[in-house]
Parts: structure tokens; sequence; C-alpha cells
């Protein structure tokens, strides 16, 4: 068996340990009792604001490419970013993304490009986010000089990140892939007034998953105030990232959960409930995004280049 499979699969068995630790631990029996007497009018209004925040983060893809003065076909562009997501969710690697690049048909080199700038903008919102939480329940000294010694490392990598990938590459493959100073050469097309539009849409999009988390919590009777699910949502993301699980099953539920109760005064159960529901509510706008999306990329770009 390869091992990229094998690391996968063990990945996904812990996924599986962390889930039932979960489970245990908010007593999943009184939180399906919640979740029976849920508001589907807040839920509903969450599934069409999750779904338009994936349009929107459709139509930043779309603004990177035409940056990099590299127009690619846009109603191509959103029917591959629904699409996607199902499959990356529980693949291993970025399958997700190879998925993407095959479905939208166009330059593998600036397509790669975009993904990369894409998760670096989402990364460095979520960052900001973070450091405000913890700089609000002030349980870390220095904060200042970490965040911005994280800042600078970051923008030491993002200069020098074909290196980093090239290196990576070698050590894979055996050979460089990547020319010299790619992502710089990359980085340098983009316009000022560029990097302020796709900034400004990054922010939309958070604030559009942020209102979705908000909404979650009035669909089971619960209240919060919508910053502080906001620095929630965005610290339990941020554990599911660096913990390399595929799509931050398990840990994205069990940290909501514990910030939840340990700083919003839910019980272990109601908590239990609306990290359920999270979940449940972001897959299924996914898999029908997805579902509707597939026939239709299907019949309207059949034989068809981007």
């Amino acid at each position: 068996m390869n091992k990229k499979i094998k690391k996968h699969i063990v990945k996904l068995i812990v996924a599986v340990i962390v889930l039932l630790i979960f489970f245990r631990w908010i007593n999943v029996w009184d939180s399906f009792e919640i979740m029976k007497e849920v508001t589907w009018s807040y839920l509903l209004l969450a599934f069409i604001v999750y779904a338009l925040s994936q349009v929107v983060r459709a139509w930043r893809f779309y603004v990177i490419s035409v940056s990099l003065r590299k127009r690619i076909n846009i109603g191509r562009n959103i029917l591959a970013h629904f699409i996607a997501p199902v499959v990356g969710r529980l693949t291993p690697g970025r399958i997700g993304e190879a998925v993407k690049i095959l479905l939208i048909g166009s330059d593998k080199k600036t397509l790669g490009f975009c993904f990369i700038f894409e998760k670096i903008m989402d990364l460095l919102v979520l960052l900001v986010i973070v450091f405000a939480f913890i700089i609000n329940i002030q349980q870390m000294v220095k904060v200042y000089l970490i965040v911005i010694v994280i800042f600078i490392g970051i923008i030491i990598v993002a200069f020098n990140f074909d290196r980093i990938l090239n290196l990576g590459l070698k050590i894979i493959s055996k050979g460089k892939v990547l020319e010299k100073g790619w992502f710089r050469k990359n980085l340098s097309k983009i316009r000022a007034v560029a990097y302020i539009r796709l900034f400004l849409l990054t922010v939309v999009i958070w604030v559009m998953n942020f209102l979705t988390a908000y909404l979650i919590v009035f669909s089971i009777g619960e209240s919060i105030n919508f910053i502080l699910i906001s620095l929630i949502l965005a610290a339990s993301i941020l554990m599911a990232v660096v913990s390399g699980i595929p799509g931050g099953f398990g840990v994205r539920e069990f940290s909501l959960a514990f910030l939840l109760g340990s700083f919003a005064g839910f019980t272990e159960s109601a908590a239990g409930a609306y990290a359920i529901l999270f979940t449940l509510l972001i897959l299924t706008t996914e898999s029908i995004m997805a579902g509707i999306s597939y026939p239709l990329m299907k019949i309207l770009y059949k034989n068809k280049k981007a």
C-alpha cells in the first residue's frame, strides 16, 4: 500500500477516535435531544449565507486569476469551486484542489499560485482574529511581540515559498519542479488595488462564515455575542488545520464545543449539539451545491476548453 494512503488512513482513524471522545464528553444523546428542538428558520438562513459565501469565495479566485492576467471561465470556475470541497474533505493530499484544476481546465501553474495565495489570505485573517481572541482572554504574555514575529515569519515564507516548495518536491520526486522566484514573480504581477480588493473579499467571506455560525447558535435556543462566536470559530478552525486531520473532523468539533463551554457558558450538551449542527450544515450545503453543479458542469462544458 502507498505510504501516503497509509498515512491518510492513520489520520482518519485518529479523527474517528477524536470524534468518539467528543461524543462521550458531550453526552451525545442529550445533544440529540437539543437538536430535535432546533428552529429550522435559522438553519435555513445559515444555509443560504454559507452558500453565498462559497459564491464569493469562487469570485475571489477569479479575481486572483484576472490579477495575474490569466482569465478563466467564470461559470466553470464557480461550478468547480462547488464540486471540489466535497472531494477534498476526505481524500488524501490536496486531491480536492487537483480536481478543481482539472475542472477549471486552465494553466496549472497559475491556478496553483491562486490556490496558495487564497490559503495565505485566509490564514492571515484567521490569525488576526485568533490573536484578538488571545488578547481578549489575556492568557498570553508578550502577545504583541509574538504576533509581530509570526507575521514576519509569514512574510518570509511567502517570499521564499517557491524555494520551500521546491525543497519538498526535490525530496519527494527527486527533481525541481518550479522555476526560481516563481512565487515572488506571481506576487509582483498583482497590483496594489487588487491586493486591497482581495483582502476585502476575504473579509466578506469570513464575516459570512461567522454569520453562519451566529445563526446556528439561535437555532438551538442559545445566545452569544457575534464577536465572541467569530473568535471561537476562528480558533477552532485553526486548531483543525494544525491537526493535519482530513477536513479537521473531530478536532474542529471538539475544540468548538470546548471553547463554547469555556467562554460562552454553554453546557456540554448544548455545545456538542452546536458543533454537530455546524458540521452537518457545512457538509449538507457543500453536498447539495456539488450535487447540482456536477451535472451542470457536464451539460454546459462538455468537450469545451476553459
